[in-house]
């Protein structure tokens, strides 16, 4: 146990922002890390249609927080309604985040969680050494606010993102559910239920955990804020813009991507620091810039 202990401070990044010390570590989670959640409404007899959803959970940035540095968790949620007969798109609903969580881990790789309703709260919802630490035959770990059930460790797999090897769990329910280091639940190891959890992605790799599943069919995460440890900001103007976009960055750009705000890509262009938009219709749109430093994603709003 000294061990694990020793190399959980030796990986994790400490660092301090502000002219007040805030503690801020980072192993498993990052602020590139999303999770990706699909659900199929069965078909109701007393409806004449029936619902995907679709739900990316994302971070926004960082925030300091009584000697913490927390990332800002927020969800974007697509729901898709369709005709039963048919099968034809009827509507769709788009539900951006207008709160946040926030979330932080140790140094112990433990997850901790502030509800937006009261961010005086603090609770710990995942310790990531009991996976770390589980073998085939143990009773299956339990989390604070996540009943399994009770039953064995069926089978573990190792899994590897952005340098991390992890563990996934999957009890009596086979690999539709489980539990994975790091990352979290995909759904009931011991009882029945489906896979909620289908794709997790961190610093542009992702871990699938339904087959077949495209993760960029799901919300496209629009981040508003950069981290408080980062010192490279990028500024976009103006925004609103009726055209020119200007990318005012002390990195060089090396490409950009604009989306519209369903996820589909509309143009690819590489070093340059504008972008025009005069050709598309009024709304809000994205733009991701990928410089030297890294990737950011800027929300756009053409008038």
């Amino acid at each position: 146990m000294k061990k694990i202990l020793l190399y959980f401070k030796i990986a994790l990044l400490l660092v301090t922002t502000s002219s007040t010390a805030q503690t801020y570590y980072s192993h498993y989670l990052d602020g590139t890390s999303e999770w990706r959640y699909f659900r199929l409404d069965p078909p109701d007899p007393n409806l004449n249609y029936y619902g995907k959803f679709y739900r990316t959970i994302f971070f926004d940035g960082t925030e300091d927080y009584d000697g913490y540095t927390y990332y800002r968790e927020k969800m974007f949620t697509v729901i898709k309604y369709y005709d039963q007969s048919t099968d034809q798109l009827l509507q769709t609903d788009e539900y951006y985040p207008t709160t946040y969580n926030l979330v932080r881990e140790d140094a112990q790789g433990r997850f901790y969680h502030r509800g937006y309703t009261d961010y005086t709260i603090e609770e710990m919802y995942q310790d990531n050494s009991p996976i770390q630490n589980s073998q085939v035959g143990d009773t299956f770990p339990s989390l604070p606010d996540f009943n399994f059930g009770a039953c064995p460790v069926v089978t573990i797999e190792q899994l590897s993102i952005a340098g991390l090897n992890l563990k996934k769990l999957m009890g009596n329910n086979g690999p539709h559910g489980g539990l994975v280091e790091g990352v979290g639940v995909l759904g009931q190891a011991c009882n029945g239920g489906g896979n909620d959890l289908v794709c997790y992605t961190k610093q542009g790799e992702s871990l699938i955990f339904e087959p077949g599943t495209d993760c960029s069919i799901f919300p496209i995460p629009v981040r508003l804020a950069t981290e408080t440890f980062l010192n490279k900001p990028i500024s976009i103007y103006p925004n609103p813009t009726i055209g020119i976009i200007n990318i005012d960055s002390n990195d060089n750009i090396e490409q950009l991507e604009l989306y519209n705000y369903q996820g589909k890509k509309l143009q690819l262009l590489k070093n340059t620091k504008a972008i025009d938009l005069s050709n598309y219709p009024q709304g809000i749109y994205l733009l991701k810039i990928q410089t030297e430093a890294g990737l950011q994603t800027k929300c756009v709003i053409k008038n």
